[in-house]
């Protein structure tokens, strides 16, 4: 008869996962950089203020659906261009909040017995569960190698201008989204390892939670808006095409690299210059990637600890030929690589 695992034992092999990687910093390496177990647990609390920031983003996307309402009744002129804003603004606030679901994906959202709450949150209003725990974890230890299920959208770098500019239109056209949906319903097969998938959550009663979510927020916009079509038009497609676009360009960010085939980056500028793409202090990815345990509220101090350790050469760093710190931010980083590569790919001699 095979063995049943108790839900303690289930709650600490994800523990596990969600703390593991094939970034596995050694101990003299943690003490450099915190000085000492008392002080790294200083950096492990403030997870309440992921609550907060995710009250801001509702209630953005709140006062975006309320000024989409408002001027339907005003002349073509207005109200198409004030549609077509807000539809951009309900797209980052959904993939803002799916930054705060990251941070439920490490435990690190109050739900480290349970999913609910988090999942109500972050999650189901967006067309996701927790199931995306496993695509998630996979990337942190299998990053850099074939098994990485995001290793196709970071590693084929654009070798052109001509071929940047199709990304970002291959990504907002929202097929990509579809794909990955259907792979997060299990509806494709993928490269997901099973042990992570098993361990991760991932199951009837999140399907069940997301899809209750779903019929809830359509029916509110049947109610309001008198027309079950402004729900997809107005929640459905914006994380689809405006959603997807930001995640796709943020990982391309994180780790695309036109010199190398990966590379694990932090960028570095001041809050107004990262939080288009990277809410909840997601640009201090490099400090992530090596302390996935660490809150989002952190990590801007993990930061400061990592950069001053960097300033001398260290070869037992963990990434000590992959880290990169770009100081600015997402967009001045892609002009810069436009600025750098050709118009169309060059060819071989």
């Amino acid at each position: 008869m095979p063995e049943v695992a108790s839900a303690s034992r289930v709650r600490g092999e994800v523990r596990d996962l969600a703390n593991a990687g094939n970034i596995i910093p050694s101990s003299r390496f943690v003490f450099e950089i915190f000085g000492g177990k008392d002080n790294m647990r200083s950096f492990l609390t403030g997870q309440s203020q992921a609550f907060a920031v995710l009250a801001l983003l509702y209630g953005g996307v709140l006062a975006a659906l309320v000024i989409i309402w408002v001027v339907r009744e005003v002349p073509i002129g207005i109200r198409i261009p004030t549609d077509v804003l807000m539809f951009c603004v309900v797209g980052w606030v959904q993939y803002s909040i799916c930054n705060g679901m990251h941070e439920a994906v490490h435990y690190n959202l109050r739900n480290r017995d349970g999913d609910f709450l988090a999942s109500l949150l972050t999650a189901w209003p967006i067309g996701l569960t927790m199931g995306y725990r496993g695509t998630h974890l996979a990337h942190h230890r299998f990053m850099g190698t074939a098994r990485d299920p995001d290793y196709p959208m970071y590693t084929c770098f654009p070798a052109s201008r001509l071929a940047l500019a199709s990304r970002l239109v291959w990504y907002v056209s929202g097929i990509p989204a579809l794909i990955q949906f259907l792979g997060l319903l299990g509806l494709r097969g993928d490269r997901l390892d099973p042990s992570i998938m098993t361990r991760t959550g991932a199951g009837l009663s999140g399907l069940a939670g997301f899809i209750a979510m779903q019929f809830f927020i359509a029916g509110l916009f049947w109610l309001v808006f008198g027309s079950p079509v402004d729900y997809v038009v107005f929640w459905c497609l914006p994380i689809a095409t405006v959603g997807k676009l930001l995640s796709s360009t943020r990982l391309l960010c994180e780790h695309g690299s036109p010199e190398r085939d990966w590379v694990v980056r932090t960028i570095h500028a001041p809050r107004w210059r990262t939080w288009i793409l990277g809410a909840f202090d997601f640009n201090y990815h490099g400090e992530h990637h090596l302390f996935p345990y660490v809150p989002f509220a952190g990590l801007r101090r993990v930061h400061d600890l990592h950069a001053a350790y960097l300033m001398t050469p260290h070869p037992d760093h963990p990434l000590v030929d992959r880290i990169e710190i770009y100081e600015g931010g997402y967009v001045s980083l892609l002009m810069r690589w436009f600025r750098d590569l050709p118009w169309v790919k060059e060819k071989r001699a």
